[in-house]
């Protein structure tokens, strides 16, 4: 590209700018950023109600953190299938996918916090990358198994008559 002619840069700047404007207001980046904030409202909410059952209505803190956990996971699938994927239908199969990925990734988390500090990490260090690979495995499984979007189908790849 020629810079010295006096539009070159400024429409290969102004190019540029609109290519990222376009790439920021995307579907996908627009998910993203409402999937964080749907876990760290649900973390704080998380903490909120675990107050409230254990240090309000005294219940025992195993039992509370069940119910917490539960009640949690069950509104964050709502929210997020709402909020941050857009879909006005919920289903069974979503709610325990979503509940089999929160498994998947607390199996993450405690793997990586418990094995780490075997070979001399600190163990907040270990937990600390614990929780970035239980929010890598959960933002995978959130796009590209829960809520994929289905790829149309291409009029090429159709059933043949024969079906052949």
């Amino acid at each position: 590209m020629d810079y010295r002619r006096s539009d070159g840069i400024g429409s290969h700047v102004r190019t540029r700018v609109e290519e990222l404007r376009s790439l920021v207001a995307s579907w996908r980046w627009r998910a993203i950023v409402r999937w964080f904030a749907v876990a760290i409202g649900s973390s704080l909410g998380s903490l909120g109600l675990l107050y409230l059952i254990k240090g309000v209505f005294l219940i025992p803190l195993a039992v509370a953190t069940l119910l917490v956990a539960e009640i949690s996971t069950i509104l964050r699938f709502f929210v997020t299938n709402l909020w941050v994927f857009d879909r006005t239908a919920s289903s069974a199969k979503g709610l325990w996918q979503f509940h089999c990925a929160n498994a998947g990734g607390f199996a993450i988390w405690w793997c990586i916090s418990n094995l780490l500090p075997r070979y001399g990490v600190h163990y907040m260090v270990a937990a600390t990358a614990g929780i970035g690979g239980s929010t890598g495995f959960n933002i995978l499984t959130s796009f590209f198994w829960i809520w994929r979007k289905e790829q149309p189908v291409n009029a090429n790849s159709a059933a043949r008559p024969d079906g052949k």
